[in-house]
């Protein structure tokens, strides 16, 4: 009878340890990390690489040297996305990530010349809702200097000059000289948590770009200090850095633990807007004892924190000031997207900002054509109320009204989304 008749059925090997080939072994893919020209450029002796490499594997845990030589053999990649792992922490990974970059913008202008992340346009950095996770900025840094990178789009990502633990301008500073980002196009940042100081110096070089979409998310291990994120200044910086370019911006506000720190608005510099997406409560202002408008307080004054929605409840006891569209929205703008949380303040605020609009439309606004509102079901009736007489209005100067259902930039097209 044969073994298989009886029912016999052959035990399983026992699994062997995962190894890689011996340094000395003379294996061709062992030859080919020792021997690179890359590791030789970025002055890493290849013997220490691979050991590191073995390191791992034989830990069984994630290996930040592979994951980054693994980047040398991309000569035809168009699309980086980081593993969620993924850090900068050891020293040898980023001077590789360096040397890589380096010569992809040394072979450049070289058509016989071929070099791995030459062709690279997009980059994305992984994506997570939890609350403490995070992702520096400087950690994509040295990509944004590749020569076709045209399109960086990260989530939870986090730049806070206050923070030693997290700071990030340093780490622009020694790219300035090589044009970090000056290929850029569109850059999208979802629920992330970046100071003006930051998004000032990671715009200073992205003289290409026409897209910028950032919706801000308080991190939670952030300290009390940066719970608050001052609006103003951070569209001022955008407007210093790249105001004379951009046509695309999406700013709002997903989840502010803090306040808004007060201060005058306008964004009106921007020269070539077209499409403009912003919440409400840009248009309201305090009045300071100078009679200069700012931005109210949203934890004392209008005892509100801003939610997930990016809504605020507005309960003011100090008077404010409604900034008029006219005054506000820059000319250039063709669409235009307005962020609610649908209640009886906001229903007053639409009331006051297009005042004198039809009168003034020709004039300020030459060229708006549509605007999105949020007017989700929840909405309180006075609010829904003033959404269908600002319909009518605006229809009579040839401005179209979508009402948005939710709080969503879905119902707009953003370039370089991913």
């Amino acid at each position: 009878m044969q073994p298989a008749e009886a029912g016999y059925r052959p035990v399983p090997e026992k699994p062997t340890a995962r190894t890689i080939p011996d340094i000395d072994c003379g294996d061709t893919v062992v030859r080919f990390i020792v021997d690179s020209i890359y590791l030789e450029q970025a002055g890493l002796h290849g013997q220490e690489y691979y050991d590191k490499i073995e390191a791992d594997l034989q830990a069984s845990r994630y290996s930040q040297h592979a994951a980054v030589f693994l980047l040398i053999l991309l000569p035809n990649l168009e699309t980086l996305k980081l593993p969620r792992r993924w850090n900068l922490n050891p020293v040898a990974p980023a001077k590789l990530i360096n040397s890589v970059v380096r010569r992809a913008k040394w072979l450049d202008d070289l058509p016989s010349e071929t070099s791995s992340l030459a062709q690279t346009g997009r980059m994305g950095l992984p994506v997570t809702f939890a609350q403490s996770s995070r992702f520096d900025l400087a950690w994509a840094a040295p990509f944004l200097g590749l020569p076709r990178m045209h399109t960086f789009w990260t989530h939870s990502c986090v730049a806070v000059h206050d923070r030693g633990v997290i700071e990030s301008i340093p780490s622009f500073v020694g790219l300035r000289s090589s044009g970090c980002g000056f290929a850029l196009e569109h850059v999208h940042f979802i629920s992330s948590h970046i100071d003006a100081s930051n998004i000032a110096s990671f715009l200073e070089h992205t003289f290409n770009l026409r897209t910028l979409y950032y919706s801000h998310s308080t991190k939670e291990d952030l300290g009390p200090e940066n719970e608050d994120w001052n609006f103003r200044e951070f569209l001022t910086a955008i407007n210093q850095q790249a105001g004379n370019q951009l046509e695309e911006l999406h700013v709002s506000i997903r989840e502010l633990r803090g306040s808004v720190p007060p201060g005058k608005i306008s964004i009106r510099g921007f020269q070539r807007l077209r499409q403009l997406e912003i919440p409400l409560e840009v248009a309201i202002c305090d009045i300071e004892g100078d009679g200069a408008p700012s931005w109210a307080d949203t934890r004392s004054e209008l005892s509100t924190g801003i939610a997930v929605d990016g809504s605020t409840e507005y309960k003011s006891s100090r008077s404010h000031s409604i900034m008029s569209i006219n005054s506000l929205i820059p000319p250039s703008v063709i669409v235009l997207s307005l962020i609610s949380n649908g209640t009886d303040e906001h229903a007053q605020v639409l009331d006051q900002t297009f005042q004198n609009f039809a009168t003034q439309k020709s004039s300020t606004l030459p060229i708006l054509e549509t605007i999105y509102l949020t007017c989700h079901s929840q909405a309180t009736v006075v609010y829904k109320e003033q959404c269908a007489i600002l319909s009518t209005g605006l229809e009579g100067v040839g401005v179209v009204l979508h009402l948005k259902p939710r709080v969503s930039s879905d119902y707009m097209e953003w370039s370089g989304h991913m």
